[in-house]
């Protein structure tokens, strides 16, 4: 089965959720970000409506600090590497995201919008 997805408005600007029967597998801030990715590890994605899922309602709470951990299901498809990495950012406490964004923003690694920058 095909991911889907669609846009909507966040606190930290405009998001875009690709999701599958399985759960979230990619947060953006363009559509076309991760477009590589789903196509490579899942299938051509296609666009839904946001009235018809609420993905993005845990996700906004989370941004407003209201949330700590996610209940929704979130699956990783990439090499073992990128899985293990991904495995293991999902348990860093919130507090400590914190520190780890501004450490990451003050060394000009991290952009505004939270996009990491490469070197």
């Amino acid at each position: 089965m095909s991911p889907k997805y669609y846009s909507f408005e966040s606190p930290i600007g405009k998001l875009t959720v690709y999701f599958t029967e399985k759960g979230i597998i990619a947060l953006s801030f363009q559509e076309e970000d991760n477009l590589k990715y789903i196509e490579r590890y899942y299938d051509t994605p296609i666009k839904v409506e946001e009235k018809d899922y609420n993905y993005h309602e845990e996700i906004i709470k989370y941004l407003e600090g209201e949330l700590k951990e996610f209940t929704m299901p979130i699956s990783f498809k990439g090499t073992p590497f990128q899985e293990s990495v991904w495995k293991e950012l999902l348990n860093i406490p919130m507090e400590r995201q914190e520190h780890i964004r501004n450490l990451l923003k003050k060394s000009g690694v991290l952009k505004d919008r939270g996009q990491l920058v490469g070197h």
